[in-house]
């Protein structure tokens, strides 16, 4: 039995072009996509489904089967019965109001001429601080990869972090079932490897080669373009390879759990293991028969490891693939599904949120918070006991993923540490700082507009979040 992680998924940055090997980690001005005349806000446009083929019938076995449909679990939402005092005193040290002299730098920071003709949301909370500094702070704009920060949390609350994607390769009588959980890492090189271990039993021939996959909502997530598949992301699938932008064509983009089936059998075939069919599993009537005999599996890293890089590089095959382990543990295995379940799960933090959740990425135009919806989600993240890990995971201003060559050499390099976001017409910055003064704050900053303008913003964004680094108080 072969076992091992797969390796990494191609790091992504938002709605930005891929990211060359060289700067990998970096996040890269919004540069390509659709005329820059496009409007910010557009409609979505529908998603592409996938029609899965009937397998032949097979007679009941008595074994349970190797994957089925999860169990639907019902979910009430509890009274709330706390509230956030993210900008708190004590009773031995009562909080005090926003000094003058913060308020006026911060707003005449926010007066930046090149922030002009842009929607802007904006909201700080310091430690100690009797009320948050705001600036349109309940504006709803598109978040970019803000959104990888609702995912994260989601990841947290819903998933164990220590669980792992697990690919396997099943044989029940003449047939080979290659089991797929929806591993974004999954590679080429790591099917190949399940493909050589499977050709090393004692298997002669195989009848019909099943592809078992629990996702079956189709392939791209409420509110994407035409434009972004494959380009930004993968299409969707249980059984992703590469993640899944190796091929472009129209037939691949709207099955790739059956193509990339195909590809594995391919690949039983050059070691010489004929392989007769290929089709895929409908897991809403699985009735497969008899014990199944496991050959051959790989693992991807754990839960938590993949929402960190996810965090740290902005990878948006991880996010999607998360928000769809999430739909399928709490549904039928879709990003609907399990953005709904994560705005159920925040529901209990008593935040009152009103924003909107389209994917997991940010890629989609169904994204829609506010800087102080965000900043709040922070702040009651600091209750939670995964609050290291999640903060830890975060990109730090001017050292390391997409802020590694953002505020170098400035107040704010290494006290700062925020999740990044670019997407064609808009970019984002929120997150965690500690000010030179050592009072520690929480932070959102989302811009949308014109695309050129976002893009010649950001050094904008980028003073006036040094500004807050650098306050002495």
């Amino acid at each position: 039995m072969a076992t091992g992680c797969a390796g990494s998924s191609l790091a992504s940055t938002d709605d930005a072009a891929l990211v060359p090997a060289s700067t990998t980690g970096v996040e890269l001005p919004d540069l390509s996509g659709p005329p820059t005349s496009m409007p910010i806000a557009n409609q979505p446009t529908a998603s592409p489904t996938t029609t899965l083929p009937t397998p032949p019938p097979l007679p009941l076995g008595s074994d349970p089967p190797a994957a089925s449909v999860p169990t639907l679990v019902p979910t009430t939402t509890q009274p709330c019965t706390e509230t956030l005092d993210d900008h708190t005193g004590t009773a031995e040290t009562p909080a005090t109001n926003v000094p003058t002299q913060l308020a006026e730098r911060v707003d005449r920071w926010l007066t930046d001429p090149r922030f002009n003709e842009l929607d802007v949301s904006f909201s700080v909370a310091f430690e100690g601080y009797a009320n948050p500094i705001d600036h349109h702070a309940n504006l709803a704009l598109l978040p970019a990869s803000n959104q990888k920060l609702v995912t994260a949390i989601g990841v947290a609350e819903l998933l164990d972090l220590d669980e792992r994607f697990v690919t396997k390769v099943q044989r029940i009588g003449p047939d080979l079932h290659l089991v797929a959980s929806g591993d974004p890492t999954l590679t080429s090189d790591s099917l190949d490897e399940l493909a050589r271990s499977v050709a090393g039993s004692d298997i002669e021939e195989v009848r019909t080669l099943f592809v078992v996959a629990p996702y079956t909502s189709g392939s791209a997530a409420p509110g994407w373009q035409d434009w972004q598949l494959p380009t930004y992301v993968g299409p969707l699938s249980a059984l992703m390879v590469d993640d899944n932008r190796y091929r472009t064509d129209a037939d691949f983009v709207a099955n790739p759990a059956l193509e990339n089936g195909e590809l594995f059998a391919d690949m039983l075939r050059s070691y010489a293991l004929p392989v007769n069919a290929v089709t895929l599993w409908d897991l809403l009537d699985d009735t497969r028969p008899g014990t199944a005999e496991e050959l051959a599996r790989v693992e991807s890293p754990t839960f938590g490891e993949l929402a960190a890089t996810m965090l740290l590089s902005s990878d948006n095959q991880n996010a999607d693939q998360l928000a769809n382990e999430i739909g399928f543990r709490f549904g039928l295995g879709s990003i609907a599904d399990g953005t709904a379940r994560i705005a159920e799960a925040l529901d209990e933090w008593c935040l009152d949120l009103s924003g909107t959740s389209g994917d997991g990425s940010g890629l989609s135009r169904d994204n829609w918070r506010s800087a102080s919806e965000f900043r709040r989600l922070l702040a009651q993240a600091q209750r939670k006991p995964w609050f290291t890990w999640f903060k830890e995971s975060l990109p730090i201003a001017g050292q390391t993923g997409t802020l590694a060559a953002r505020f170098n050499g400035t107040d704010a390099e290494g006290r700062i540490h925020a999740k990044t976001g670019s997407i064609i017409g808009g970019k984002a910055l929120s997150g965690y700082g500690t000010s030179v003064g050592g009072r520690a704050f929480t932070f959102s900053l989302i811009i949308n507009g014109a695309p050129d303008r976002v893009v010649d913003a950001q050094p904008a964004m980028d003073s006036l979040i040094t500004e807050l680094a650098a306050h002495r108080s």
